[in-house]
C-alpha cells in the first residue's frame, strides 16, 4: 500500500453501511462520513483475504480465450453500481494534486556476480540484499521482478524520502471522479492505478504488450480505450501461449477487453514484454483481484497526461 506523507491528503470515506437501493430502484447510495486527513494512510487489511475470494467469471469462461459473455449478461452483472458521496469532490479539490508527478532523482548501479552470490548466501533476493527496506521502491521504479535482477543488470535507484513509496501516477485523476472504483493503466509509465472517487488508492508496476511485432507481423501492443471489468478467475490459463497449445498460467486474472486481454500475475522484466495482457507481480495481482468488481471502468491510455 502507498504510505502517504504529511503533504498528501487521503480522503477517507467511512462506510456506515454497504449501501442501500434507493426508492426508485436506481444506483446504490453509500451512507458515509468523510474524513479529509493529510496524515491518514490506507491499510493493507482493506484488501480481502485471498482465502475468502470466490472465482467470479461468466458462464463457460474457463480459459483465457473463451467466448466473452453476451452484452445482456454483462449489463445485468454491472447494472447496479455504487455512487460517490457528494463530499468526495470537495475533498479532492482541497487535497489532491491532479498533475504529473516529478520523477525522483536516481543513481545507476550495475549488479555484480558478487552481489548475486552474496544475496544467495544470505537467503535474500539481490534487491533485498543491496537495498534492504528500499528494495520495494527499486523494484517499482525499475518495473522489475527481483527474480530478473541478474548480474550485469543496470538498476536505476530512486532517491526517496523515508517511508515514501514510488508512484508516477497522479493523486487525483479527473476521469475517475464520480466512480467509486476506477482502474487506470498507463502504458508510457508502465503502471496501473486503482482510484476511488477520483483519488489514487494504490498503484503497481506492470509489463504490458511488447512494442515489437511478432515473427509473422503479429501486433502485441495492449490496446487503448475505456472498457469494464468483465470477468475474474483465480487460476486462468492461456489457451494460446506458449504456442501452439497454450497452458501458460495467468493467476488472479481480471478480464478487461474481449476474451484475450487480462491483468494477471506474470513476469516483470523491466519493459513491455507480454503478448498484450497486463502483467503484474503476483502479490499485486492478488490485491487487484480482491479489489476489482465486475463492471467497474478500466481505462488503458498511452499516457494519462
Amino acid at each position: 500500500m502507498i504510505k502517504r506523507s504529511s503533504v498528501v491528503c487521503w480522503c477517507s470515506f467511512v462506510f456506515a453501511a454497504c449501501g442501500s437501493q434507493n426508492a426508485s430502484g436506481g444506483d446504490l447510495v453509500l451512507e458515509t462520513s468523510l474524513v479529509c486527513d493529510r496524515t491518514a494512510s490506507a491499510s493493507s487489511s482493506d484488501y480481502q483475504d485471498e482465502s475468502l475470494l470466490a472465482t467470479v467469471a461468466f458462464a463457460d469462461l474457463d480459459v483465457a480465450a473463451a467466448a466473452p459473455a453476451s452484452d445482456a449478461s454483462f449489463e445485468a452483472a454491472s447494472a447496479k453500481s455504487a455512487v460517490c458521496p457528494p463530499e468526495a469532490e470537495q475533498c479532492l479539490d482541497q487535497c489532491c494534486d491532479n498533475g504529473p508527478r516529478s520523477e525522483p532523482t536516481s543513481t545507476d548501479y550495475v549488479i555484480t556476480r558478487e552481489d548475486r552470490d552474496a544475496a544467495k548466501a544470505a537467503g535474500q533476493n539481490v534487491l533485498e540484499y543491496l537495498y534492504g527496506s528500499a528494495a520495494v521502491n527499486v523494484s517499482r521504479f525499475n518495473r522489475l521482478d527481483p527474480r530478473f535482477a541478474h548480474a550485469g543488470h543496470k538498476l536505476r535507484v530512486p532517491q526517496l524520502a523515508e517511508g515514501e513509496v514510488y508512484t508516477p501516477l497522479p493523486q487525483r485523476y479527473e476521469p475517475a471522479k464520480g466512480q467509486v472504483k476506477f482502474i487506470l493503466v498507463d502504458l508510457k509509465r508502465q503502471f496501473v492505478g486503482l482510484y476511488e472517487c477520483g483519488q489514487l488508492r494504490d498503484s503497481f508496476p506492470i509489463s504490458s504488450g511488447r512494442l515489437s511485432r511478432g515473427p509473422h507481423g503479429e501486433n502485441y501492443r495492449t490496446p487503448t480505450g475505456t472498457t469494464k471489468v468483465r470477468a475474474k478467475k483465480i487460476d486462468a490459463k492461456s489457451s494460446k501461449y506458449p504456442e501452439p497449445n497454450g497452458g501458460a498460467p495467468m493467476p488472479y486474472a481480471v478480464n478487461f477487453r474481449g476474451s484475450a486481454y487480462w491483468m494477471h500475475g506474470g513476469d516483470l522484466v523491466g519493459s513491455p514484454a507480454s503478448h498484450g495482457c497486463v502483467r503484474l507481480l503476483l502479490e499485486d495481482a492478488k490485491k487487484i483481484f480482491a479489489w476489482a468488481e465486475i463492471g467497474i471502468p478500466v481505462s488503458v491510455v498511452s499516457s494519462f497526461d
